[in-house]
Formats: structure tokens, C-alpha cells, sequence
């Protein structure tokens, strides 16, 4: 009999959740036997606990899930839409903690489930936070533009790169921002970006701000190719007044010149009250 092997590689990332829509993160994994071969098609059960605030915190919600694995070893579940165990993934309240994830599973598609360990959910799956918050929304604004600036500066400071909105944010409110960008190079050997984010500069600001934990780090593109790149994230605590929002870059010295063909860009702002 097969057994699984005490590594499971798994991804988790957020789908996007709107009123009326079904609440669920997407949790995909390849299942490995004990010698890390692949487990192809075959029906496994798991076990999947989310805590809240430890490794071992206060169980929010437990469920379980069936899936089949490919050809490859690789499964994907929703989590929130499994049969439930204990509570629902509706009533998380992802703004008052960090939020652990326990996975079990048993390969045969029975219930002897193996623990495969508990992994912190670095990013709040911000629909769900956005769906959690008790207020109304206030501002939906939404700003577009083409032909992207191939004048990038060098900077260890964040730079607004395309297009920007601008609203005004009250005390207590929630402002939830998506961004895309499409980047390009012309130059041979392309270009290379050091990190980029969402970003937020009040009037009273001097240079943009990220959120200090959603970034993407080393974005690269080949010589004529265009790559979309779309970042979601929320800003909490925000002083009272007027900000713009948008996507920031920051890149280091003989990097700026190969961004010399980005084209359209669009940003997505949410304000939330209280």
C-alpha cells in the first residue's frame, strides 16, 4: 500500500469573493509516497483545520475535502466548500489575527488521516476580508491609462508607475486596491524589476508607501514581450485625507532603461466604511 511521505508541496491562494458569490481558498498540492514518487490518480481525503492566532490556536473552522489526483500527483480543493466539521469559513473574521492552516491527509480516500503539518497564511485573502466587514461601501473609483511611462527613475524609494486614483479616505474606513500593469522591454536581454506593490501616498507624503507585507520581488520580462502583472491588497488604519493609489516600483541602478515599453495600466479602488 502506498503511504505518503511526510513533505506535500501546496499553494494556496485566494479567489476572488463578491456578495451573493460562494466563500473559498483554492488549496492545490502534489501527494508524494515515502520514496517522493508522485501519487497519480488516485482518490484522497483530507482533513483541513484552520487555527487563529498559533499553530495551535482556537479552531475556526474543520472540514473535509475529496479530490483525485492527476497524472502529475497534483489535486486542487476549495476550502470553505468541503463538508464541515466544525463551524464555516463565512463566519472567519480574517482582520483580528494571523490564521494557521492544518492539513491531514489519507491517500486511499479513507478517514486514517497522516498529519502533513500547519503552515501560517502569510496574506489575508482579502475578498474574504472584504466580504467580513461589517460597514458599507462608500467610494468604488476606478482610474485607467495607456502607454505606460518608459521614463522610470532609479530608486530605493517607491515610485508610481502608470496610472493612479485618487480618493478620500475617513477615519476607521477600509480601503481595498487592485492594480494591474502590463510591462515591457525592447532592449536586448529585456529587463529586470526589484520589487513592486500596491502603494498609497497621502498629500502630505513625499513618496509612496506600500502596505509593508504584499510585494513581489526580482519581476523580469524577455526582450518584446508584454507581462501583465496584477496585485489586490487592503489598507487598514489609514489617517483621515486625501491619497492617491496605484502600482509602486522601486528598481537599482542599470535596470531603468529596459522598461521602455509598458503599456496599459488600471486601478481598482474600495472604500469601506466603519
Amino acid at each position: 500500500m502506498k503511504k505518503l511521505s511526510a513533505f506535500i508541496a501546496g499553494i494556496i491562494w485566494c479567489n476572488l469573493v463578491f456578495a451573493g458569490a460562494p466563500q473559498a481558498l483554492n488549496y492545490q498540492a502534489v501527494a508524494r509516497d515515502v520514496s517522493g514518487a508522485v501519487i497519480p490518480n488516485q482518490l484522497v481525503n483530507l482533513r483541513l483545520t484552520l487555527h487563529s492566532g498559533a499553530w495551535n490556536g482556537t479552531v475556526d473552522f474543520s472540514e473535509t475535502d475529496t479530490a483525485t489526483t492527476n497524472q502529475f500527483g497534483l489535486f486542487t480543493v476549495k476550502i470553505g466548500t468541503g463538508v464541515p466539521s466544525y463551524s464555516n469559513i463565512s463566519s472567519v473574521n480574517w482582520g483580528n489575527a494571523d490564521r494557521f492552516l492544518h492539513v491531514e491527509i489519507d491517500v486511499t480516500g479513507g478517514t486514517n488521516f497522516a498529519d502533513m503539518g500547519t503552515t501560517q497564511l502569510l496574506s489575508v485573502p482579502y475578498a474574504l476580508y472584504a466580504g467580513n466587514c461589517s460597514g458599507s461601501l462608500d467610494t468604488a473609483i476606478y482610474a485607467n491609462a495607456t502607454g505606460g511611462s518608459s521614463a522610470l527613475i532609479e530608486s530605493s524609494l517607491y515610485t508610481f508607475l502608470g496610472a493612479t486614483a485618487s480618493t478620500l479616505v475617513s477615519q476607521g474606513q477600509m480601503v481595498e486596491v487592485t492594480a494591474t500593469v502590463t510591462l515591457g522591454s525592447s532592449l536586448s536581454g529585456g529587463a529586470i524589476m526589484n520589487r513592486l506593490s500596491i502603494c498609497q501616498q497621502s498629500t502630505v507624503a513625499s513618496d509612496p508607501s506600500d502596505n509593508g507585507t504584499d510585494y513581489i520581488l526580482g519581476t523580469s520580462v524577455t526582450q518584446d514581450t508584454k507581462l501583465p502583472v496584477t496585485l489586490n491588497t487592503i489598507f487598514t488604519g489609514l489617517a483621515p485625507g486625501t491619497y492617491q493609489f496605484g502600482m509602486g516600483y522601486i528598481t537599482g541602478a542599470g535596470h531603468t532603461a529596459g522598461w521602455n515599453s509598458n503599456g496599459w495600466t488600471r486601478v481598482s479602488v474600495k472604500v469601506f466604511n466603519p
